[in-house]
């Protein structure tokens, strides 16, 4: 009998214990373009959701003015430390923003000022395990919707289309 409960104290930790991963959550832009304009995209962040059982699930909510140089590739961290998400597989994260501007030093540009969902999806599933500590960065792309002549989202795009998330190294 002290065996049996023995075990099943274990095994309750260890069911307690799968959900003992965490992750940063950041953007970057690794726009391509020739002729990227000098400045940032600026924006204020509000939500992060992951897919879940019953569609996707918060894993952080707030208030986030985020910074992003354009076509640098540069880190800007929206969690700013690592927030506990569950051990799972995901190919997608939805980052709700409600601001997005490009700013040059000197002048500064609304680009969307009402709130904007968008997902960024990854080529392949990321998988995180128990007790991973991982970095996420979503790609902004803004080579894809941003005019580095005119500075306007261009025509027939969207803010953040073909954004894409992955590992950051």
């Amino acid at each position: 009998m002290q065996k049996i409960l023995f075990f099943s104290l274990l095994i309750l930790i260890w069911i307690g214990c799968a959900t003992n991963a965490k992750i940063e959550v950041g953007m970057i832009d690794e726009a391509q373009f020739a002729r990227a304009p000098l400045g940032d995209l600026y924006m204020r962040v509000t939500k992060l959701e992951l897919p879940g059982a019953s569609g996707y699930e918060t894993i952080w909510e707030g208030v986030k003015w985020v910074g992003v140089p354009v076509q640098t590739g540069v880190f800007a961290s929206i969690t700013d430390s690592k927030v506990d998400v569950v051990p799972d597989s995901y190919r997608r994260i939805r980052v709700t923003v409600d601001s997005l501007g490009f700013t040059n030093g000197i002048d500064s540009t609304y680009l969307v000022t009402p709130a904007t969902q968008f997902v960024a999806e990854a080529f392949t599933d990321i998988i995180i395990s128990d007790g991973d500590e991982l970095v996420f960065s979503v790609n902004i792309r803004s080579d894809i919707w941003l005019s580095p002549d005119s500075i306007k989202i261009i025509s027939g795009h969207t803010a953040f289309e073909g954004a894409n998330l992955k590992l950051q190294n």
